[in-house]
């Protein structure tokens, strides 16, 4: 979010575990941390429009791709590979 305020293209990449984040309706104040749906919803604020998934890992948890606020574009794992081989900074969270 820092990097798009600043006029830096930014993509995101929900992959493996990640994924879980997707999922609507969390009660995530019961675990005291942030409402990860909420950020998601102001990513167009911060012009990030292109967000990837992990089709691999959406399907094993069983997350429903077309129930999001917003349009992602599913990979498969050398769709993901090419991904992250075009670009100059990756950050993990």
């Amino acid at each position: 979010m820092a990097m798009a305020a600043f006029d830096q293209t930014c993509n995101l990449l929900f992959l493996g575990d990640g994924v879980l984040q997707l999922m609507p309706g969390q009660q995530s104040e019961a675990l005291g941390v942030r409402n990860v749906n909420k950020l998601l919803q102001s990513l167009p604020l911060y012009d990030i429009d292109q967000i990837y998934v992990d089709n691999h890992a959406a399907q094993r948890y069983g997350v429903d791709l077309s129930k999001l606020p917003m349009t992602v574009h599913t990979l498969s794992d050398s769709e993901m590979q090419n991904l992250l081989s075009e670009h100059d900074h990756v950050l993990g969270f």
